[in-house]
């Protein structure tokens, strides 16, 4: 039996996500975006955005400049908090929920990576809870890297005490999201292959996430191949708009808008336990932990979760195959020795296409004490889902101690 027809019930449970825009310079569909979203609740209600995003985007490249003329221009601007820093620190999200709610803004536009969209996600959190209102401030995510924090309902900040923390609610998804190339041809070239990184392990991790629908692993599917391809191209050719566009297609694709809670895996648990602590970017951290912990899947997963694993092997660029024989779809009716096989190899190409986009790095470039490995590990298993298939020994001796130095 193919693997598309496995399981043969489910559920897929939808975002409230209304629209998605691509395309270089569309970013143009921004006024009419807000006026839809915003006539939504109250047909009556003039638009006033607050765009929420980072001081490198304000103060380094003309984006936020642009846009901002744009939201004068249409009457709709209601200010700019650029103080958001990486990991979306608490203290600064509480400032921009302050900044929104003493300029009476009713939308927020997001533009920056995963920090700047998880922190206007949490803004709108706050001001629901604050408020009373029967439902969510509307959020238009108009990303610059390939986090893909846009198509969830996490919102993860850094709290007080400098650790990963988060609200999560199915209202916290954006209503809306432009992908817009030429907004992103300002994004260092080495982030956005980083953040390209964190979209392989969406898509990787998908593949063995408990719970998730076969279409999303099958679209994931395609992410994988789609990202090996383009990351690539883009490393060899950086100016060309129409493959900074490619990757995000191929991006969203990764983290298909779900309603879900929770970390992706674990190469997504270790990422949250690195992130704030050590100040490693998002994007760094899977290429620190993602290959090896898809190599740790391929002796640990069983059933359906290794077969699906295996199944990406032949999405992989042939150049990435290695030796091992492609599953395809029928992985499931293989050798449990071929689906082992061919599951790690895809974390053998994940290092390979690591090295490929000259991003590789080690804890110890972070200044990651060794001595706080085994905590790490500790805190990564004691927050693990029931069933998961790794414990502390395991993610401490095959993933943290391998990426040390």
């Amino acid at each position: 039996m193919a693997l598309s027809l496995v399981p043969s019930t489910g559920s897929y449970l939808f975002t409230p996500l209304r629209a998605v825009h691509w395309g270089p310079g569309s970013i143009s569909n921004l006024p009419s975006i807000i006026r839809t979203l915003v006539a939504t609740y109250d047909k009556n209600a003039k638009p006033n955005a607050l765009i929420v995003t980072g001081k490198s985007l304000r103060e380094k490249t003309p984006v936020i400049s642009n846009v901002t003329k744009m939201l004068e221009k249409e009457g709709m601007f209601g200010g700019v908090f650029s103080d958001i820093g990486q990991h979306a620190p608490i203290k600064q999200v509480k400032a921009a929920q302050k900044l929104a709610e003493e300029n009476s803004v009713n939308v927020l536009v997001s533009i920056g990576g995963g920090s700047p969209i998880d922190s206007a996600k949490a803004i709108a959190y706050f001001i629901h809870e604050s408020s009373g209102s029967d439902h969510f401030i509307p959020h238009i995510a108009v990303p610059t890297t390939l986090s893909v924090a846009e198509t969830t309902q996490n919102a993860g900040f850094t709290n007080e005490q400098g650790q990963k923390a988060g609200v999560n609610h199915p209202d916290n998804a954006p209503r809306a999201i432009v992908y817009d190339a030429e907004l992103a041809m300002h994004t260092p070239l080495r982030l956005w292959l980083s953040t390209g990184m964190r979209a392989v392990d969406h898509a990787v991790e998908t593949m063995y996430r408990a719970g998730a629908p076969p279409q999303i692993r099958h679209m994931a599917l395609f992410a994988i191949k789609g990202l090996f391809e383009t990351l690539a191209e883009c490393k060899d050719k950086p100016e060309d708009v129409e493959i900074r566009q490619k990757c995000f297609l191929v991006a969203w694709e990764s983290l298909w808008p779900l309603a879900r809670a929770g970390a992706l895996g674990l190469s997504h648990a270790l990422g949250h336990g690195l992130g704030a602590t050590y100040a490693i970017p998002h994007g760094i951290c899977s290429v620190l932990t993602l290959s090896e912990t898809v190599k740790l899947m391929s002796v640990n997963l069983q059933g359906y979760d290794l077969a699906c694993l295996a199944m990406a092997h032949a999405f992989l660029p042939p150049a990435y195959q290695g030796s091992v024989k492609p599953l395809g779809l029928d992985a499931a009716s293989a050798p449990e020795a071929d689906q082992r096989a061919a599951a790690k190899q895809v974390g053998v190409a994940v290092g390979q296409l690591v090295e490929k986009l000259d991003l590789k790095s080690t804890l110890a470039e972070y200044k990651v004490p060794r001595e706080h490995l085994e905590p790490l590990a500790e805190k990564v298993d004691a927050h693990k889902p029931e069933g998961a298939p790794y414990d502390k020994q395991q993610v401490l001796d095959a993933i943290l101690k391998k990426i040390y130095e």
